[in-house]
């Protein structure tokens, strides 16, 4: 950072690749957990990238090495005595947010330049920031592929996505459990104010701005738990339908970060509890081809 400020390139604004220690502590209040009212805390060697945007955003990817508990899958009857409190693992952390500071601005900043907010595209790929984690008795891996095309001179877009989700968990020397889920599904969005200010030239059709969508999706889900040498496990799959509400925003031309609040119900499933909907929210952060 200072060589670029030394440069005229950039100004101390917490900006670029950095290396850092990091802290974080929760507090878990679920009754299905061994851990019941305990904080939850971990201690990270990070190394990342942090960039802001505007006056108050901010987006910070990393990786680090961090000591991690482990909870929430393994059976209520065993007592918290023999569960491995922490274990050290490889992980990624993605981090979308508000920043807000005394900010000092050292020239005029084009707001187009980082939301490259007139072009107009027909497609893009998207490939969600990887959700990865490593260690002796927890690994895990998420990822997500999506191609968004748009519908003509319109603001309705298509996008066919697939999803791989794998989770395993060694927690005790008598105990692990590991949980699969592979979906495939198919959204339409809307882009709301979009035409509006295409026709007002203040942008063009480049998938950012407030939607509504719908989705509907085919999942396989397999979990197994190995107990005292004896293996469960069970194998279903679900179609699902998914309304929402959300924003999409292509930043840098590099990136994307998507939220929602969506309702989403089991159409088709095996158990009929699975079919119960609910509402939820999501925010997803990746890069864009």
């Amino acid at each position: 950072m200072n060589k670029r400020i030394t440069n005229g390139l950039s100004a101390n604004n917490f900006s670029r690749q950095y290396l850092g220690l990091s802290y974080d502590r929760s507090f878990n209040f679920s009754k299905t957990m061994v851990n019941y009212h305990e904080t939850i805390q971990c201690v990270g060697l990070v190394w990342g990238f942090q960039s802001r945007f505007f006056s108050s955003g901010h987006v910070d990817i990393s990786i680090g090495l961090f000591n991690r508990p482990i909870w929430g899958v393994f059976p209520k009857n065993y007592s918290k005595n023999f569960i491995p409190v922490k274990h050290f693992v490889l992980a990624t952390q993605p981090v979308v947010g508000v920043a807000i500071g005394d900010w000092k601005k050292s020239g005029a900043a084009a707001k187009c330049e980082a939301l490259f907010c007139e072009e107009d595209i027909q497609r893009h790929w998207e490939v969600g920031l990887p959700d990865v984690t490593i260690g002796q008795k927890n690994q895990n891996i998420g990822v997500d592929i999506a191609l968004e095309n748009r519908l003509r001179h319109i603001s309705f877009s298509i996008q066919p996505k697939a999803a791989f989700y794998y989770s395993h968990r060694h927690v005790l020397k008598e105990f692990s459990y590991s949980y699969h889920n592979l979906g495939f599904s198919l959204k339409f969005r809307y882009y709301v104010f979009q035409t509006l200010r295409v026709r007002k030239g203040k942008s063009g059709y480049n998938f950012s701005g407030p939607y509504a969508s719908f989705l509907t999706g085919y999942y396989l889900i397999r979990n197994r738990h190995n107990l005292n040498s004896e293996q469960q496990g069970q194998k279903v799959g679900n179609i699902s339908i998914e309304p929402a509400i959300g924003f999409q925003q292509r930043l840098f031309k590099k990136l994307f970060v998507d939220g929602s609040v969506f309702y989403t119900k089991n159409i088709v499933s095996k158990f009929s509890a699975d079919r119960k909907g609910y509402f939820a929210s999501w925010l997803g952060l990746g890069f864009i081809f």
